[in-house]
């Protein structure tokens, strides 16, 4: 993970923070995109992220089944306190 803006600099899934404040617009989990056929935006497990992922095919209906087969794959981060500050830590 990091916090570098600049995609030039960045490694890793970006952690935007600045996002976290009133009246700020970003998608939930579960919240259909506003895209050409709808995609839906979907807890993915690490497994499932390679070169290959398309997100456009997470469909209201293929999110169903997803959950209808694997369960809420968000559920634990609703249930779950973590802590970020050692993955910070590293960064710096």
């Amino acid at each position: 993970m990091t916090t570098e803006w600049s995609k030039s600099k960045r490694r890793g899934v970006l952690i935007d923070a600045n996002q976290n404040g009133e009246g700020k617009t970003i998608a939930s989990v579960y919240s259909v995109r506003p895209k050409e056929g709808a995609p839906v935006s979907t807890p993915l497990r690490w497994e499932e992220v390679d070169e290959s992922l398309d997100p456009a095919t997470f469909t209201m209906d293929v999110v169903r089944e997803r959950i209808a087969e694997h369960g809420d794959l968000f559920e634990g981060v609703l249930k779950t306190r973590q802590s970020l500050a050692k993955a910070l830590k590293a960064l710096q």
